[in-house]
C-alpha cells in the first residue's frame, strides 16, 4: 500500500482560490427509486461545477454504484457519463473512498477507482494543501482497510495534525470523512452515526485547534451540525436518492440549517481558500425546484 506524506506541505498542492465539494453522486440502486427520484440532479450539478471552473473538485465518496466493476450493476457508468464536463474543463478531481467504491468481488483492490484517478498514485488517504488550508482526505471504511492499514492511517492522521499545529502557515485543517460521525438522519434507512469514526478520528480532530470544519457524505442530505464547538457538515446530496432527517423536535444534534421540507435540496459546496474563516469562505450551491442552481450563505453558530 502506498504511503502518504505526513508533512503539512500536503501530498498535493493546489492554487489558492475556489474549490468545489460534492458527495454521493452515484446512481441509485433499483429499490432506492421508491424513496426518491433524483432525475438528472448529478448531471446538473457536475455541469454547474464545470461552468464554475474551480481549481479542483473534492468528492466525498460513493462515486460508483458497484465499485468493483466498470459496468456491472451500472458500476461507474453514471460518473463516467455525468462527470465528463468536469474532466473536459480540466478540473482535477480528488476523491475520498465511500463504501460503494469497495462494493463487489475484488472491490478491496480498487482497480476501477485508481483507473479513474491515477493522479492519486494509489493513495487511499492523503492530504491537499491550498494556500493556508490543509485538507485531510481519509478512508473511513475500516473493515475493508483491515487493522494494520487502519492503524497506519490513524498514526498518519495524528502526525500530520501535529505538524499542522506547529506550522504557522496553516490556518485551517479540514478532514474529509465519508461516514459522518454525527447526523440526524432518520433511522428508517438503517444508516447511523459512525461509532468507528467517533472512536478513530474524532478524538484526534478535537485535539487540533485549527480544525473547525469536518466534511462528510454517506447520508444523502445536507446538515450543518454544531458539535464540540465545530462544524460537522454532511454534504451527501450530490445526486443519489435523498434521505429524510429526523424532525427537529427529535433531532439528536444541533443543526444550524432551518429547512423544514422532508427532503433537503441536491447541492454542492464551494470554498475559497483565499479567505481564512470557515463561515466567510464557503457557500452552498443548491438545485432548486426549477432545476436552477442558486447560491446561499452557510450558517454561523451564535
Amino acid at each position: 500500500m502506498t504511503t502518504p506524506n505526513p508533512s503539512s506541505a500536503g501530498d498535493f498542492q493546489l492554487p489558492t482560490g475556489l474549490l468545489a465539494i460534492i458527495g454521493d453522486t452515484r446512481e441509485p440502486d433499483p429499490f432506492e427509486c421508491l424513496l426518491d427520484r433524483p432525475g438528472q440532479a448529478a448531471k446538473t450539478l457536475f455541469a454547474s461545477i464545470a461552468e464554475l471552473r474551480p481549481h479542483a473538485l473534492l468528492h466525498l465518496g460513493d462515486i460508483a454504484l458497484f465499485g468493483a466493476k466498470a459496468r456491472f450493476w451500472r458500476g461507474w457508468r453514471c460518473f463516467d457519463r455525468e462527470a465528463q464536463p468536469v474532466q473536459d474543463a480540466g478540473i482535477p478531481i480528488y476523491p475520498i473512498l465511500g463504501n460503494h467504491e469497495y462494493r463487489g468481488p475484488g472491490g478491496r483492490l480498487l482497480r476501477e477507482y485508481f483507473r479513474r484517478f491515477p493522479h492519486l498514485g494509489g493513495l487511499r488517504w492523503y492530504s491537499i494543501r491550498s494556500g493556508a488550508w490543509l485538507f485531510l482526505c481519509l478512508d473511513s471504511n475500516f473493515g475493508a482497510l483491515g487493522q494494520t492499514a487502519s492503524a497506519a492511517q490513524r498514526e498518519w492522521l495524528a502526525t500530520i495534525l501535529r505538524a499542522a499545529e506547529a506550522d504557522d502557515s496553516v490556518t485551517q485543517v479540514v478532514p474529509l470523512i465519508h461516514h459522518p460521525p454525527y447526523t440526524n438522519v432518520s433511522p428508517r434507512y438503517f444508516v447511523f452515526e459512525s461509532k468507528s469514526v467517533q472512536r478513530e478520528f474524532v478524538p484526534l480532530v478535537l485535539g487540533s485547534t485549527k480544525t473547525n470544519l469536518v466534511l462528510s457524505g454517506h447520508v444523502h442530505s445536507l446538515e450543518w451540525l454544531h458539535v464540540h464547538e465545530r462544524s460537522f457538515v454532511v454534504a451527501g446530496g450530490g445526486g443519489s436518492p435523498r434521505f429524510r432527517l429526523r424532525p427537529r423536535a427529535t433531532a439528536r444534534r444541533e443543526d444550524l440549517l432551518l429547512w423544514t421540507e422532508a427532503f433537503r435540496p441536491f447541492h454542492y459546496l464551494t470554498l475559497d481558500t483565499e479567505v481564512s474563516k470557515v463561515g466567510d469562505s464557503m457557500s452552498i450551491q443548491i438545485l432548486d425546484r426549477t432545476q436552477a442552481i442558486k447560491s446561499m450563505p452557510v450558517p454561523h453558530a451564535d
